[in-house]
């Protein structure tokens, strides 16, 4: 039995998130290599990642890169000023490699489109933000002991960033 692209394409989407996550936003694409030499990477891994950048306002960008091996699809919408998933080009498994390969994109141009990774694939996030002095003292990322970080965790005082031992009845 032989299998359609679209049957293929579902298969794929398959326990993904889209990144940017809100439809119809778009992220801009590139292919970049992750190392030098790929000597770091896990056994059998490619040497390029997906950089997914999200400018979610002037003052707002979002970068997000992936294993390229680690994402199961993309979406490249035919118009990018009315996305419709039915209409543009959907690169899926090795085809994504191949396309951005031979890809050539005018000067200060990009990909625009949607990524498809699954849930559990790493990610390396950079995030940049225009703030004032007095935001950016108040900022912070989160540190161990949050409970945004494990929220499952009920026996962590977040005040304090230590565990406490649990209460026994």
């Amino acid at each position: 039995m032989t299998f359609t692209r679209g049957q293929i394409r579902s298969l794929s989407l398959s326990g993904t998130v889209s990144v940017p996550a809100q439809f119809p936003e778009l992220g801009e694409l590139f292919v970049l290599p992750c190392t030098p030499d790929g000597r770091l990477l896990p056994k059998g891994k490619s040497n390029y990642v997906l950089r997914v950048v999200q400018r979610s306002s002037v003052k707002t960008s979002i970068t997000r890169n992936f294993l390229l091996d680690d994402v199961a699809a993309v979406f490249l919408p035919a118009n990018k000023d009315r996305v419709q998933l039915e209409k543009g080009q959907w690169l899926l498994g090795a085809e994504i490699g191949e396309f951005f390969a031979c890809q050539s994109v005018p000067k200060g141009a990009s990909n625009l489109g949607i990524a498809y990774v699954p849930e559990a694939a790493s990610c390396l996030m950079q995030v940049e933000v225009g703030m004032t002095a007095a935001e950016s003292a108040e900022y912070y990322p989160p540190l161990p002991g949050d409970r945004s970080i494990d929220h499952y965790r009920f026996d962590c005082d977040p005040c304090s960033g230590y565990s406490r031992p649990p209460v026994l009845e």
